[in-house]
């Protein structure tokens, strides 16, 4: 009697630990190939179906040919597409890439748009370094040399150029600081001089201006906030007024504008600046997901690209920036 009492105890015990372990565990949300969507701050309606293998195919077709690639920065547009859609990059294209890009690299350090091209910038460096780097070959391109020519486009305001010579740009400074930090130079971009150029471009809609005392942009934000960041100063923003900048840019369409009220077109290349700004600062919920899916929808071409007009062709830059709307939202992966 005494063994069976001493057995119904220790059952009753191990049932109430199984009981008290159910009740405390945090339930799994479920998850996707690409992450956990249930619990992302915007999620798009089901009238945008986005088709991930038809784009590949279009990404893919659009570029493999006799002359690929077609240029450094649609080099960079294909490796960019193909990582976030998840898809592998064969050997022989890798190699084709690399040894393309390597010779686009001219004798002052930069990168051109191609072989043909005289004069380098800082755009096509960025999009050179960045794919070399994810293709794990940055040894075969002369990096002290990249650094020099990011030097070169310093100007003494404390922002960058695209090329020697020219006006500083919030976007040319984060092709320049984004690059660093692709090297692993961070340290070398002086971070008083950029604070200095950066911070009396907040103009007063909110927004970061291509100049003092006139309205901002999307673009000019977008740059700005993701230097702010790789800078550690992203607290000198004013955040609220940043986020109500951005929210106001999405027009009746869905889209947004290079500015706010602009009504010019509303591409997904805007589109991503804004939702990449909004997501850096953790404000993505603001946007309204049924316009923004319905934009989407009309920019999405049968043939897996994007547009940049409403129902136009589908362009491989456009299909970029589209592919990029996607991983800010967490849809595909985020390179």
């Amino acid at each position: 009697m005494r063994n069976k009492t001493w057995i119904y105890s220790l059952s009753l015990i191990i049932l109430l630990m199984i009981a008290s372990t159910g009740c405390t565990s945090t339930p799994q949300a479920p998850k996707t190939q690409e992450g956990n969507l249930a619990n992302q701050p915007l999620k798009l309606t089901k009238e945008f179906k986005f088709d991930k293998k038809k784009t590949g195919e279009f990404v893919e077709g659009a570029q493999l040919g006799k002359d690929f690639p077609l240029s450094t920065t649609y080099g960079y547009y294909y490796v960019y597409s193909m990582s976030a859609l998840g898809q592998e990059i064969k050997k022989q294209h890798q190699d084709k890439l690399i040894s393309a890009l390597k010779k686009t690299q001219a004798e002052d350090g930069g990168f051109t748009w191609d072989t043909h091209t005289k004069g380098s910038d800082m755009y096509d460096t960025y999009c050179a370094v960045w794919t070399l780097k994810k293709l794990g070959a940055l040894d075969q391109m002369d990096t002290a040399k990249v650094e020099e020519f990011i030097k070169s486009c310093s100007n003494k305001d404390g922002g960058f150029c695209l090329s020697p010579g020219q006006e500083s740009r919030p976007i040319d400074t984060y092709y320049c600081v984004a690059t660093l930090n692709t090297l692993g130079k961070l340290s070398s971009a002086d971070k008083s001089s950029i604070e200095g150029y950066l911070k009396p471009l907040q103009a007063k809609d909110g927004g970061f201006a291509l100049r003092k005392d006139i309205p901002g942009n999307v673009q000019c934000t977008y740059a700005a906030l993701h230097v702010l960041n790789m800078m550690d100063l992203l607290d000198i923003v004013d955040k609220e007024k940043t986020t109500a900048f951005l929210v106001s840019d999405q027009a009746k369409d869905g889209g947004f504008g290079y500015m706010v009220g602009d009504k010019n077109i509303n591409s997904p290349e805007n589109a991503y600046y804004v939702l990449s700004s909004l997501r850096l600062l953790d404000s993505l919920d603001k946007i309204k997901a049924k316009p923004l899916s319905t934009f989407l929808k009309d920019r999405y071409v049968g043939d897996g690209g994007f547009c940049d007009v409403y129902y136009g062709n589908s362009k491989y830059p456009s299909t970029y920036y589209g592919i990029g709307c996607l991983a800010e939202l967490g849809y595909v992966k985020n390179p």
